[in-house]
């Protein structure tokens, strides 16, 4: 059986996403996308085949339009990347984004396709 493919989605800067990553390198074919860029650290962990930085400057209080002007992208790098789970953090929307087919099996924090390989 193959390995559970999984998007790690959140701010690359941040040492939380690291942390995640460091924590789940190993057990599951991992990428990830970065609102901003990402940690030195990050390319020990994850290749930079499988990351995507969107480069944007997140405003925490609000007004991201950089953000919704990168959704095309998104999508399109999801849809190459064919992952069973995507696993949002709060740096990026905590909605399915249109378009993506796992809309439908959506669940709070973790995003799973229909017929996904489910186990690590």
């Amino acid at each position: 059986m193959s390995m559970l493919r999984l998007v790690l989605m959140g701010d690359g800067e941040s040492p939380h996403l690291l942390k995640w990553a460091r924590a789940l390198q190993g057990r599951v074919d991992l990428w990830a996308v970065s609102s901003r860029g990402f940690a030195p650290g990050f390319e020990d962990i994850i290749p930079a085949t499988q990351r995507l930085a969107l480069g944007t400057q997140p405003n925490f209080e609000g007004g991201n339009a950089g953000l919704l002007r990168a959704l095309p992208t998104v999508v399109r790098w999801l849809k190459a990347a064919d992952p069973d789970w995507l696993a949002p953090t709060t740096s990026l929307p905590t909605a399915p984004w249109p378009g993506w087919r796992s809309a439908a099996a959506f669940k709070p924090a973790l995003w799973a396709r229909p017929g996904a390989r489910t186990s690590c």
